[in-house]
């Protein structure tokens, strides 16, 4: 295949597994989002391959870089085996006003640890460089250059297409665009029972992503893989394979796991790896003891303090959320800070295991992880109930809250931080909509 005029340099790519590629051009090799063995999500995502070989050739890295904190990227497990086989890796950490991966990757063992500004061009090697673009959550993309060839790992990044555009005119051209295709999470739509409405929804979102960068070649990637919570298990049967996206435009390039893209002065050849999918192998979790209701209460009572505490009067505009736990028959009534039981015939917003309830409302990044760990059924049409509690504990989490962007406005890099998402916020603005990160449709 032709990877369009203009790209004249020498790169490899290979898709080690889920979001992690290894980058080999001009001197550099750059490892992205490890995840190779184990679960994620609380133990609700599960890889759908199995790469034997993705450590022995994410060891051979010069450089690593994470995306986020998301499990799926920030993995422990496989960070804590590969620090083992090259802790002299180069671990650009991404810094910005509301965290910092620094910390954390010296924690892990990592001894050469770059700090990695917002939209700082950063030097890897003589020939490449990398800039990293966030968004307002947690997620961001890394833009590399090297002799003859640009690549953009646009990675879990969910903006407005107003953003989009903006940062591509930005940007300039791309050769390849790195993109996720398939959901993330409970699906919140209505079409959740019909695979292929799903499925089609997912394409469409998928080339919404990459059409305003006009890349010569596009390259699905981190979503390979399933969710092993039973509560959502039987969303597994919508999920896109590559394959699916292959025949909907030239300029995918459908790399399974294991496969290697290999560029040279501008033609492009995929090297087959043949890892299989674990379909065998998908399991789904066994939950633990339930947590006693009044424990319960409590916990909910502290996670709304902790709302609160960046919502303040805001709150009020949060609606009432009843949560039932089915090992328990009970429910509980969110409203107001206040967490009471519902009487046994209210028909409730959604379920779940009293265990996972509990991780949401004790854990540090337990919203997050109830989410995109899809711990729950749905039971109600009112969905915006939902919706709002998830995106306030978001928020909060993420020091996105009312409060703490007051408190940007009078930092110098709480300014930075707004300024440097700009097109982002224009865009939500006059979209006049939130793009919450835990739903990628």
């Amino acid at each position: 295949m032709s990877a369009g005029p203009g790209m004249s340099g020498e790169v490899d790519i290979t898709l080690l597994n889920h979001a992690s590629v290894l980058i080999e051009g001009d001197g550099i090799a750059l490892l992205t989002d490890p995840w190779y063995f184990g679960h994620a999500f609380e133990e609700g995502w599960g890889l759908r391959f199995a790469n034997e070989d993705a450590l022995a050739k994410a060891a051979g890295a010069t450089h690593l870089w994470i995306s986020h904190f998301h499990q799926d990227h920030f993995h422990v497990p496989t960070l804590r085996a590969l620090v083992e086989m090259n802790p002299d890796i180069v671990f650009l950490a991404n810094r910005s006003h509301n965290f910092d991966m620094s910390g954390r990757a010296r924690s892990l063992g990592f001894r050469n640890v770059v700090a990695f500004e917002e939209r700082r061009t950063l030097p890897l090697g003589d020939a490449v460089s990398a800039t990293r673009y966030p968004t307002t959550g947690i997620d961001n993309m890394i833009l590399l250059k090297g002799r003859g060839w640009t690549l953009l790992n646009f990675n879990d990044c969910v903006i407005p297409p107003l953003s989009r555009r903006l940062l591509a005119r930005k940007l300039g051209p791309i050769d390849v665009f790195m993109c996720n295709f398939n959901h993330a999470g409970k699906l919140l739509h209505r079409h959740k029972t019909d695979d292929a409405r799903v499925k089609t929804s997912l394409t469409a979102n998928f080339s919404r992503n990459y059409e305003p960068f006009q890349p010569k070649l596009v390259v699905p990637f981190a979503s390979h893989h399933y969710y092993r919570a039973p509560e959502s298990a039987a969303q597994n049967s919508s999920m896109l394979t590559v394959g699916e996206l292959a025949g909907t435009g030239k300029r995918i390039v459908p790399l399974n796991v294991g496969d290697r893209l290999e560029l040279r002065a501008g033609e492009a050849h995929r090297v087959q790896a043949g890892v299989a999918p674990m379909r065998g192998h998908m399991t789904e979790i066994v939950r633990p003891d339930s947590v006693p209701f009044e424990d319960l209460q409590l916990a909910a009572q502290a996670y709304a303090k902790k709302i609160r505490s960046g919502f303040g009067p805001a709150m009020s505009l949060l609606p009432t959320l009843k949560v039932r736990f089915y090992d328990l028959g009970r429910t509980l009534v969110l409203r107001l800070g206040r967490a009471t039981e519902a009487p046994a015939d209210e028909v409730p917003d959604i379920e779940c295991h009293s265990s996972v309830a509990h991780g949401w409302f004790t854990k540090l990044y337990g919203t997050d992880s109830f989410a995109v760990g899809a711990h729950f059924r749905i039971l109600s049409s009112r969905k915006t109930r939902l919706v709002l509690h998830i995106a306030a504990g978001l928020l909060v989490e993420n020091k996105l809250d009312p409060k703490s962007l007051l408190s940007m406005l009078v930092s110098r890099s709480g300014g930075a931080f707004l300024w440097n998402r700009r097109e982002e916020i224009l865009g939500i603005l006059l979209s006049r909509k939130v793009y919450a990160d835990y739903h990628k449709e």
